[in-house]
């Protein structure tokens, strides 16, 4: 009967998400959840070029919060009781760090974005404690989304990524005063203070996790 294939459908998928294990990037109970926000995240070793001897960790995320344009968007790798959590070299972005869809007065457009990192989180969700961020905000470049987009999003790292795992509360939108939060499905970066201590040059930053 329909009846009965929906809820068999409804169980087997619920069974799916229960067998992907929750990790938590940082601690925290949950909190507001957005309309719609998901994020997928893969971690690739880079081999070659600029970036080789790092991880490559692209973000798919998609969202809808209705009429209004997200201020910006963080993609929280948390990083808690890391002790090198502040090392400058830690993560690096290519510019511009992601794109999304968007509008203009001429139609559709492509939003572009820029990417730094806040070692001890966004100070414009601050008192949540989400720990390290990665903030994402788009450039004034006469594109901007309307509400509801997809995009992608990449950063590298040295760090390399924990296992897949389902993070509650991993991406957090920014829309006006308030903050909403989704679920990141995949790898985010794990603690690995082998980084040497002091100024010193990428390559020989890379050089280190070979």
């Amino acid at each position: 009967m329909p009846g009965t294939r929906g809820r068999i459908a409804a169980w087997l998928f619920a069974a799916f998400l229960l067998a992907i294990p929750v990790r938590s990037a940082h601690a925290q109970a949950p909190h507001v959840p957005c309309p719609l926000l998901s994020a997928k995240s893969v971690a690739e070793y880079v081999t070659q070029g600029e970036f080789a001897g790092t991880y490559r960790y692209t973000i798919d995320v998609n969202w809808d919060l209705g009429r209004r344009d997200p201020t910006h968007l963080d993609i929280l790798v948390g990083l808690l009781d890391c002790a090198c959590v502040c090392d400058t070299r830690l993560f690096r972005f290519v510019s511009p760090a992601g794109t999304s869809n968007g509008t203009n007065l001429f139609g559709s457009c492509v939003v572009s974005y820029a990417a730094d990192y806040r070692c001890l989180g966004d100070p414009a969700i601050a008192g949540t404690a989400l720990g390290a961020a990665i903030r994402l905000h788009a450039l004034e470049d006469g594109c901007v989304n309307d509400g509801a987009g997809s995009g992608k999003f990449v950063f590298y790292s040295p760090l390399p990524p924990g296992g897949d795992g389902m993070y509650a509360d991993a991406i957090a939108l920014k829309q006006g005063l308030n903050t909403c939060f989704g679920v990141l499905i995949g790898q985010l970066p794990m603690c690995d203070c082998t980084v040497p201590s002091g100024p010193t040059s990428w390559g020989k930053v890379k050089s280190f996790y070979r």
